[in-house]
């Protein structure tokens, strides 16, 4: 592989933990496996999606800046950016 290519897990309250963390353990055993001397081959972002929850007594989160999800299993992720700033995906 010639290029890094930038995933991207979309992480959202509810989703199934297993969906993120099975995917980008194997991503991130490609890139353990690669040679010191090369370029990792993915590069891996967990894009945060702002709640959907009608609970207006809280202020809106700031669009750029990743919030804790909360998966079905009370599992929580902090991404590494959010929908609205992520740069350069390759595949989300």
């Amino acid at each position: 592989m010639n290029e890094q290519r930038h995933i991207g897990f979309l992480c959202f309250d509810d989703m199934v933990a297993l969906d993120i963390t099975g995917p980008s353990e194997a991503f991130s055993a490609v890139n353990r496996s690669t040679p010191s001397d090369q370029e990792a081959p993915y590069r891996l972002s967990f894009v945060g999606v702002p709640s959907t929850s009608s609970d207006t007594t809280q202020a809106a989160p700031e669009a750029t800046r990743p919030q804790v999800v909360v998966a079905e299993s009370g599992f929580g992720l902090m991404p590494t950016v959010t929908l609205s700033s992520v740069q350069d995906l390759d595949t989300l």
